[in-house]
């Protein structure tokens, strides 16, 4: 399977996202394609990475507490951080 302007896959509640994560999770091989990919922030890849490698990010809530510093704030958590870039670069 080729995704396209995968970027677009940015939001994990969206529909474009939640129509081809299952596609491309049962894909034999998978390429995604972007010539931006990392938009602004790494909670922003979390559709793309978990549907290349699942395990190596685990689920949304470990991948953004490990990469974007995900904070309990007053109207529920605030993923919009960043952290270990360095990490999340390597992998």
């Amino acid at each position: 399977v080729v995704v396209d302007e995968s970027h677009n896959l940015r939001t994990r509640d969206s529909q474009r996202t939640k129509l081809l994560l299952p596609i491309m999770k049962t894909a034999k091989r998978l390429v995604l394609l972007s010539g931006t990919p990392a938009l602004a922030r790494p909670v922003e890849l979390f559709a793309q990475v978990s549907a290349l490698d699942a395990e190596a990010f685990g689920g949304y809530t470990a991948y953004t507490k490990r990469y974007c510093n995900a904070r309990r704030g007053r109207f529920g958590w605030d993923v919009s951080g960043c952290s270990n870039v360095d990490e999340l670069h390597e992998k």
